[in-house]
């Protein structure tokens, strides 16, 4: 009894520490182009909801930025936010963050506008199109995983984003796009459901 509950907890263990999804295949383009997760993780508050994010980028076809959000660990009261309003925060903040619009060799310069009225239409932001909350009670924290589905991976859906300057030299984001697969999420074990999270 002592062999087999020590192997549950061993499984289990193995099972939590493995929920971020830079193992899991979702590239949805460029295939020989791979995405690079050594990069910095991030922790920021928005209202009352403090979210750690975990991501991955890479330069695909020599031409499109893509940003790829493998995790997301979040604490405080964060129930005033979807799925979804979690996923697109945390692509926001990356994009703005100054890794990643930094000059090199300490950023990774990606392009921005250079002036009121230009813009830059080659950022994507990738993701897995289901998604599923797990609390982990004993580090105290909660975490949204992608779900993977046991015989086919989940397929990928992927944002296309516009960043220009308007005219007062201001920085605006939006989506120009979102494509996904219509097909629905599959049944998770545990408490949570998979949610579907791009149209």
């Amino acid at each position: 009894m002592k062999k087999i509950c020590v192997l549950i907890v061993m499984l289990l263990t193995i099972a939590i520490s493995d929920l971020r999804a830079d193992n899991m295949d979702c590239v949805p383009d460029c295939p020989e182009d791979q995405f690079n997760y050594n990069c910095p993780v991030f922790t920021t508050t928005f209202g009352t909801c403090t979210i750690r994010i975990y991501w991955g980028y890479r330069i695909a076809c020599g031409v499109y930025h893509d940003i790829i959000i493998t995790g997301i660990d979040y604490w405080g009261d964060c129930t005033f936010l979807s799925e979804n309003d979690m996923l697109s925060f945390a692509a926001l903040y990356i994009m703005e963050s100054s890794f990643v619009t930094g000059a090199k060799p300490a950023g990774l310069g990606w392009p921005q506008p250079q002036g009121p009225g230009d813009c830059v239409t080659n950022w994507r932001v990738n993701k897995w199109s289901c998604w599923r909350r797990h609390i982990n009670t004993t580090e105290g924290y909660e975490s949204l995983v992608a779900c993977n589905n046991t015989q086919d991976p989940i397929p990928c859906c992927l944002t296309w984003y516009k960043i220009c300057l308007d005219n007062l030299n201001r920085k605006i984001i939006t989506i120009e796009d979102e494509g996904g697969p219509n097909i629905p999420c599959p049944t998770a074990p545990g408490w949570f459901p998979c949610i579907k999270v791009c149209d």
